[in-house]
């Protein structure tokens, strides 16, 4: 079975890479993409600083990504940032 961090290492690479593809095959064919206080299976954090630019400037602040695995794909992810600030940038 593939270790977890390398798996959600491998997804980061593939979205900033563009790379579709490799994410078909890093997720579960049931991803679910949701927010919740639910904590339970195979669990990986990643703590960060986005950074991006929009129509309307620049923004820079951290977020929190949880991830969790099933059989060595991703089956549940919640991102939690501030998206004020996103959609602000993006006007």
């Amino acid at each position: 079975m593939p270790d977890n961090v390398d798996t959600a290492k491998a997804i980061y690479e593939a979205f900033g890479k563009g790379d579709m593809e490799a994410l078909k095959e890093l997720f579960a064919e049931d991803a679910e993409w949701v927010s919740s206080e639910e904590l339970r299976g195979d669990w990986v954090t990643v703590r960060g600083t986005q950074r991006a630019t929009g129509k309307a400037g620049s923004f820079e602040c951290p977020y929190s990504h949880l991830m969790r695995f099933a059989d060595g794909k991703l089956a549940r992810a919640e991102f939690y940032t501030d998206s004020a600030k996103t959609k602000a940038a993006l006007g």
